[in-house]
């Protein structure tokens, strides 16, 4: 059986998504305009499997920060009422068939690499939706 995984860096998305309403308290708008988004993907990529892939939760870098003390220093904090919001949208993609990764301690851009290349390496496809252009970094280049 041939695979194709789509992995969404959530935060990436949910964050740029976020950003351009015109409302920041308006949490059901971010919800609606991020399934709109990701039925769009579903549909143009037709994914055989698909994971949303979060960063951890915990208010340190983890163990990039403790090797890597600059690493996304300059990154602004999420707006509380996103914040707040994460778990609502979570929901509404689960409800859109799909599920979350997260693992304590870890940036999502580590968990999509390890997925990525795992998955490539058995000779599948693999779609990443995001933004962040250090992910082109394990990208194979034509």
């Amino acid at each position: 059986m041939s695979i194709h995984l789509v992995i969404i860096d959530a935060l990436n998305l949910i964050r740029r998504i976020h950003s351009a309403q015109p409302d920041p308290e308006d949490i059901q708008r971010t919800i609606e305009t991020s399934t709109r988004t990701l039925n769009r993907i579903l549909n143009e990529t037709e994914p055989s499997h698909v994971i949303a892939v979060f960063d951890h939760m915990q208010k340190t870098r983890g163990w990039r920060e403790e090797r890597f003390p600059q690493y996304k220093q300059d990154r602004k904090p999420m707006p509380e009422p996103l914040a707040k919001g994460l778990d609502s949208i979570q929901q509404a993609w689960w409800e859109l068939g799909i599920d979350s990764l997260l693992s304590e301690g870890d940036e999502a851009d580590d968990l999509v690499a390890t997925l990525a290349v795992k998955v490539a390496n058995q000779n599948h496809q693999v779609t990443i939706i995001s933004t962040d252009k250090a992910i082109v970094s394990f990208c194979p280049q034509p």
